[in-house]
């Protein structure tokens, strides 16, 4: 078969096993004793006939499969309706208490800051009532670390929840909300000048927002958010450098008369050689005293050996807390 064939191929079991009465019928608990049961019974009865064999197994399916299927049917919703409905009782008591409040606070959003797929996405899980990384992949044909993105961002404006003990997700606005109250805007600047300064406002309490969940963020935000903690940490001088142009360093500040240049990172794994040596080249062009690798992560031990030599200074995850915990 060719590739085309092959992905019919795959779609087409896709949908068999997705399929909501096979789901009930045979469960892939059911389905995998059913299998080795059957697989038991052709080894163990020889001396019996295929179709007597057969008649067995079906035999053993409703007497003991097909009610299992119902107690895990019924395990399922009953955990859905247990976790689901005091969500949507705290979240309608919430709704309410801001209506009678007469207040509607709306959120601005950059569209730099989310995946352009973002709006469609919370408007498709909005109306399907429904949370997972799986539908987003399905319904926009994208890959599993792209639709994880777009759910992280959808958890960080409050749309959908995280995920809970049984790693469910549940919807938290209802879409007229969402249409409301979310508006996108193409820069950090609209024409409304009440606007302009809510959003502004916003933006300079962003990491306060991230409840110091840095790990989620955007390259950019985990730009601002760390400007905004050095500002709070007694730098001054803090400028974010354009993005285009930043010769490596992300970052200029002062402190004591000293000139910082420094370069952010905000990986899942530790911090290699190159940091340290895009750092040190950004130092010296932008006249820096100070070159500085900072990072939600640590460091290799080869980019430590590197840093003593060419006297770059690394703050690691520890030293980014101590900012946080420290901040005025």
């Amino acid at each position: 078969m060719d590739k085309k064939e092959n992905m019919e191929f795959y779609k087409y079991i896709s949908k068999i096993l997705n399929n909501k009465y096979r789901r009930f019928l045979l469960p892939l608990p059911t389905l995998t004793l059913m299998t080795i049961f059957s697989i038991l019974t052709l080894i163990l009865n020889k001396e019996y006939t295929v179709w007597f064999n057969l008649f067995f197994i079906l035999f053993i399916y409703f007497i003991v499969g097909l009610p299992l299927n119902i107690v895990i049917f019924l395990y399922n919703k009953l955990r859905k309706w247990i976790i689901t409905v005091p969500r949507e009782k705290m979240y309608t008591r919430e709704r309410s208490l801001k209506e009678n409040d007469n207040t509607s606070e709306k959120i601005y959003i950059s569209t730099k800051n989310v995946d352009v797929m973002f709006k469609e996405a919370a408007k498709f899980l909005i109306s399907k009532n429904k949370v997972s990384i799986g539908m987003l992949q399905r319904a926009f044909k994208i890959s599993f670390n792209r639709a994880s993105k777009i759910m992280d961002q959808l958890v960080k404006y409050n749309i959908v929840s995280e995920p809970g003990w049984n790693y469910n997700r549940t919807v938290l606005i209802t879409l007229k909300d969402f249409e409301e109250n979310f508006i996108f805007t193409d820069n950090k600047f609209t024409s409304n000048s009440a606007a302009c300064a809510n959003y502004n406002s916003k933006n300079k309490e962003r990491f306060e927002l991230y409840n110091n969940k840095y790990d989620y963020m955007t390259g950019t935000d985990f730009e601002n958010f760390c400007a905004e903690l050095l500002k709070r940490n007694g730098f001054y001088n803090v400028k974010v450098t354009k993005l285009s142009s930043d010769q490596g360093i992300d970052i200029l500040a002062e402190q004591n008369d000293v000139k910082f240049g420094i370069q952010c990172k905000c990986y899942l794994n530790n911090i290699g050689n190159s940091a340290v040596q895009e750092a040190f080249a950004g130092a010296k062009f932008y006249n820096r005293q100070v070159a500085v690798v900072l990072t939600n992560q640590y460091f290799t031990t080869s980019a430590v050996e590197l840093a003593k030599i060419t006297n770059v200074v690394l703050w690691n995850r520890d030293f980014l807390n101590n900012l946080i915990k420290n901040a005025k």
